[in-house]
């Protein structure tokens, strides 16, 4: 009966001292994990890759000659025709889509070395639409 007593006892001890502990804090409230922190540093890394384009870009099609002058994410583009006429146009970069607005039309562009491919991505199916200037 002493055993059994004294068995009783120590259990009883045991089950008091675990729920007298104080809780511990839960890691994921206070501290974000690697998997989290892993997603962080990749997308800063994405981030990190986003190509700068500034500079200025030239180039030429039957009628006209084309210069793009970039800075930052704006820039101008300006069209001379064969008889001297110019037009120019503001243009607007989003570097993270790689995408560009010069004045209504919206492009898709793609650096290549020296060059910039600039695709309209409103074209019609027909027309070829796509404008490569070279990098001066």
């Amino acid at each position: 009966m002493k055993k059994i007593m004294y068995g009783l006892s120590l259990a009883m001890a045991i089950v008091l001292a675990a729920c007298s502990q104080p809780a511990k804090p839960t890691k994921r409230s206070s501290e974000p994990s690697s998997s989290a922190a892993q997603t962080v540093s990749s997308t800063s890394a994405e981030k990190e890759q986003v190509q700068s384009i500034d500079g200025s870009y030239r180039g030429q099609d039957a009628e006209s000659t084309i210069l793009l002058v970039v800075t930052g994410q704006k820039g101008t583009y300006t069209v001379t025709d064969s008889d001297g006429e110019e037009e120019t146009k503001e243009v607007a970069i989003d570097p993270v889509n790689q995408s560009m607005r010069i004045g209504d039309e919206l492009y898709r562009y793609r650096v290549e070395g020296d060059q910039l491919s600039l695709e309209d991505l409103e074209q019609a199916e027909d027309d070829q639409g796509t404008i490569v200037l070279t990098r001066q």
